[in-house]
């Protein structure tokens, strides 16, 4: 085998939520992990590189998802847990970095109560103030994203 000195980057992207997690970038050049190209490889020249990296612990937050873990699918709903290693393989010639998603989880909920809320409209609008948007007019909808936003005893 031959090492080849190159830059080789983890890119995170928050996916619809807030917050940032640093990238990773490392280099064959004492860093780890190192970057092997295999040697042999078909006429087309082409040599390959697989590379592994600890991933990021998750600094971002999506409002109603629960992070479970990283994915190279910005539509996963599970993934690689935040310390895990990821091993990817590429052609040299390609960009030498893997975008890393969070993959969310909808949190999910059970609402049992008497169907009547009287300030319905002004929760509505404070919620809106804090990012929720809503698919109806119903009281339950309120209820729910509120109970998301504000959990029991928390504010």
């Amino acid at each position: 085998r031959t090492i080849y000195s190159r830059t080789v980057s983890v890119k995170y992207n928050a996916n619809g939520g807030t917050g940032t997690t640093s990238d990773t970038t490392t280099d064959s050049s004492g860093n780890t992990p190192i970057q092997y190209y295999n040697s042999g490889l078909p006429s087309s020249g082409a040599r390959v590189s697989t590379v592994t990296f600890t991933l990021a612990s998750n600094g971002f937050s999506k409002t109603g998802y629960t992070f479970n873990g990283w994915s190279t699918s910005s539509s996963a709903t599970s993934g690689t847990a935040a310390g895990g290693s990821y091993s990817f393989t590429n052609a040299v010639d390609k960009a030498a970095y893997v975008t890393m998603y969070p993959a969310w989880e909808a949190n999910t909920y059970t609402i049992v109560y008497n169907g009547q809320i009287y300030n319905t409209e002004d929760l509505r609008n404070e919620l809106k103030q804090n990012g929720f948007e809503f698919n109806t007019n119903s009281d339950t909808e309120v209820l729910l994203k509120g109970y998301i936003l504000w959990k029991k005893g928390e504010h």
